[in-house]
């Protein structure tokens, strides 16, 4: 089983707390089996095990900012996101009817291209924090940028109480929903950063690392407690980058838009 096999499927059981602490479990560990370490009396291991400390402590900071950052994000999905979203898509499937009822075919056809919009917004901001995926957000940007036209169109042409009504509704939640995917969006830069970058280079160094200590030689005893590092370090680099690309769907309402 790949390391990626392994990922992706745990990534599909558990959820983003199960990960997290998973996460913090394997750096409680590790920091045991450090400080064990750090009490090497070959001065050749020890040497390398002081540095080797000092880039774990170093990944455990950045573990921080990626715990913050994934609940902030969190947060935002579930208090902006979702009910903006799913509220918007109830108001824009309202506004076709209303102008119909009004006879304002215009106003209907209107309503309906600016459902599309909100409904393929909803979808590529979806991918975006869901996914991680980065080259849709050039495709929700331009959702946005394209409903903004209809919405002044179709506010020139209300001409009933129930269709004004409406219409303001939805107008602030589509503010409201771009407003709180822009948060989340930049939120997932960081994000990214954090788990392809820095941290995941930090931690693939801390175990080529102990690999190097262990290159070194020695008794049983010593191979024994630098496997023990070695193996400590393996899991707690596997969990790291499972809980980086864990991902919950920011908005899982969109799943069902054609």
């Amino acid at each position: 089983m790949t390391f990626a096999h392994v990922t992706t499927s745990t990534t599909r059981r558990g959820g983003e707390q199960a990960n997290a602490s998973a996460v913090e479990q394997s750096r409680v560990t590790l920091k045991a089996v450090l400080a064990k370490a750090l009490k090497e009396k070959n001065p050749e291991r020890l040497k390398k095990m002081q540095p080797l400390n000092e880039q774990f402590e170093f990944c455990c900071k950045d573990f921080d900012k990626l715990i913050t950052l994934r609940r902030k994000q969190s947060k935002l999905t579930k208090e902006a996101l979702d009910p903006s979203g799913q509220t918007l898509r109830i108001d824009f499937e309202e506004l076709p009817k209303a102008a119909v009822k009004d006879g304002n075919c215009s106003a209907a056809i209107l309503a309906g291209e600016g459902l599309q919009c909100v409904m393929q917004a909803r979808l590529n901001v979806n991918k975006l924090l869901g996914r991680h995926d980065e080259s849709v957000a050039k495709s929700a940007d331009k959702d946005f940028a394209d409903l903004k036209p209809l919405l002044a169109t179709f506010d020139a042409q209300i001409g009933s109480a129930d269709m004004r009504r409406l219409f303001d509704e939805a107008e602030a939640l589509v503010d409201t929903y771009r407003n709180a995917y822009v948060k989340a969006s930049h939120d997932a830069q960081e994000i990214d950063v954090l788990v392809n970058g820095e941290t995941m280079q930090m931690a693939e160094a801390i175990a080529a690392g102990a690999q190097s200590i262990k290159d070194c030689g020695g008794a049983d005893e010593i191979e024994q407690s630098t496997a023990s590092l070695i193996g400590s370090i393996e899991r707690f680099v596997m969990w790291l980058a499972i809980y980086g690309l864990a991902a919950e769907a920011a908005d899982p309402s969109v799943a069902v838009c054609p």
